[in-house]
């Protein structure tokens, strides 16, 4: 979906077990023929009459090999030319994971999931895709198990848990925020608006939402940003 006022691209995928995707898709047919948008039965995995995004996903794939999962090849085909990253998710997750080891020119400078928060303003792109490689093969891995010594100067890996984040000089040009502290809450939000080429979810919640959109239940998915 091209949005020109903007100059934003948002890519969907439709993912999840099969009775979850059935019911999206009923869902999404529904509003999306009201908008005159819809198209049919275009899913990326089709509910129970489409197929296993996860079986057709080779979870081993070489740095820059393009036989990664099904639904993170789909979307990143359509990103694939976009350089700068800030995300939502973990080197662990599936979309996440295979979508940032498409590319050898991704520079992913912000990410965090439901643990940590993770920073890299001026990323190295073949020695960060290494690393992430790294923790993808990693069983259950986390932005905590990233090799320090690979992060630029300034950046960091920071404990969603914490009080209190002391932000460099460097992170807070990237992202965008005055003063030397914040705490998580503030910082994830700033990440969610911060200039990238793109802004890389990969299954966690829901996190962006129009001004004219109420606030979705906290049982179903928190959202933090109105856009």
């Amino acid at each position: 979906m091209w949005c020109a006022t903007t100059a934003t691209i948002l890519i969907l995928v439709v993912r999840g077990r099969q009775g979850h995707r059935d019911l999206l898709g009923h869902r999404q047919r529904h509003r999306g023929t009201e908008h005159g948008f819809w198209l049919s039965d275009a899913f990326a995995s089709g509910g129970s009459a489409g197929y296993d995004h996860k079986k057709m996903a080779s979870r081993r794939a070489a740095p820059g090999n393009q036989s990664s999962g099904i639904s993170a090849r789909w979307t990143w085909t359509s990103a694939r030319r976009l350089f700068t990253v800030a995300g939502v998710g973990d080197m662990s997750g599936d979309v996440f994971g295979n979508g940032m080891l498409r590319e050898r020119t991704i520079r992913l400078v912000a990410a965090f999931d439901h643990r940590d928060i993770f920073i890299d303003p001026v990323p190295d792109p073949e020695k960060s895709l290494a690393e992430r490689q790294r923790l993808f093969d990693l069983p259950r891995s986390s932005w905590q198990d990233y090799n320090r010594a690979l992060i630029s100067p300034g950046g960091g890996v920071f404990s969603r848990s914490l009080k209190e984040i002391k932000l460099s000089p460097q992170a807070q040009k990237l992202i965008g925020l005055d003063g030397a502290t914040t705490n998580p809450q503030q910082l994830m939000n700033a990440i969610l608006k911060m200039p990238t080429d793109l802004l890389w979810f990969g299954g966690i919640g829901t996190y962006v939402r129009a001004s004219s959109e109420t606030m979705m239940p906290p049982a179903i998915a928190p959202t933090i940003r109105s856009a």
